[in-house]
């Protein structure tokens, strides 16, 4: 089940959506520039984070990708390293030997590090004591020996490192060849289409339009179809079927995704945001339009 997900997630990269592309030809470019760092910045939920993984995943010889989320220490971040670039990244091992080994490593293989979830390079308390080591690093042990690295982050990255520079009186040096991805941006529902007719091989134009109908009326359409075909696909296999079925699809959306949305929504709800809130019925009312129009 799990390497049927894995699957899924890397066929839905193939889709060449107008992210994929974005990110694809950032990763392409810090190879090139190796003395720089590059960032790709943009809001949650786009797609940055997969794109970047399926890269990486198609590019082994190139690049490692490694994600940041959670992780509050050096040590923590450095074992991540270690154990994209295959380094035996024991726990009893300390920060120093792990550092040694990973630079090593790096500085002699020159493979892109594409580091996600970049904001945790910081401390993530309200008060910052010293510079952000983690970061002071990647500058002196990889960009100063040529180590192409990128960043991927939402606009936090920028609220940390202000934050950082403010409370210590400190000029950190810049991401030197950010991009942006504006926060306006919307996956298309044909970038979507092409999304969902990757994801399900097996299934009609029929199911595809369904869900995509169904994830734009959620608040991260690319999110979503993702998860309603990993869904679905589980559904099926615990039918013992290898291939969906449409009823896999809707029965996923009523049981599974809109109550999980709805759940979600309910639970992070203010007085300001409430107004804007996308019921659940609604969310199936699209499901539904897409299923019955031509």
């Amino acid at each position: 089940m799990q390497a049927a997900h894995a699957a899924s997630a890397s066929d839905m990269m193939i889709a060449e959506t107008e992210i994929v592309r974005l990110v694809g030809k950032t990763l392409s470019e810090a190879i090139r520039h190796p003395n720089r760092i590059y960032g790709i910045e943009g809001p949650e939920g786009i797609g940055k984070t997969t794109a970047a993984k399926t890269w990486c995943h198609k590019n082994p010889g190139v690049a490692r990708y490694v994600s940041l989320v959670g992780l509050t220490s050096k040590t923590a971040i450095l074992q991540v390293i270690a154990q994209a670039l295959g380094i035996g990244a024991i726990y009893s091992r300390t920060a120093t030997d792990l550092r040694v080994r990973v630079e090593d490593i790096l500085q002699r293989s020159k493979l892109m590090l594409v580091i996600d979830e970049a904001r945790y390079l910081f401390t993530q308390g309200e008060r910052m004591y010293s510079r952000p080591e983690m970061l002071d690093w990647i500058y002196t042990a990889l960009t100063n020996f040529e180590v192409p690295c990128v960043l991927l982050c939402t606009s936090l990255f920028a609220e940390r490192m202000r934050l950082a520079e403010k409370q210590n009186h400190l000029e950190l040096a810049p991401v030197s060849a950010p991009a942006q991805i504006p926060t306006s941006t919307a996956t298309s529902k044909a970038d979507l289409l092409e999304v969902a007719a990757k994801l399900m091989p097996e299934c009609g134009k029929r199911e595809a339009k369904c869900a995509v109908e169904y994830a734009s009326a959620t608040k991260w359409p690319l999110t979503s179809v993702v998860g309603l075909v990993e869904d679905a696909r589980d559904l099926a296999e615990c039918e013992g079927r290898k291939e969906l079925q449409f009823t896999d699809l809707e029965r996923s959306i009523k049981e599974s995704r809109v109550p999980s949305d709805c759940a979600q929504d309910k639970a992070f709800e203010t007085t300001e945001t409430k107004p804007a809130r996308t019921s659940c019925k609604s969310v199936e009312r699209s499901f539904q339009r897409g299923c019955n129009s031509p």
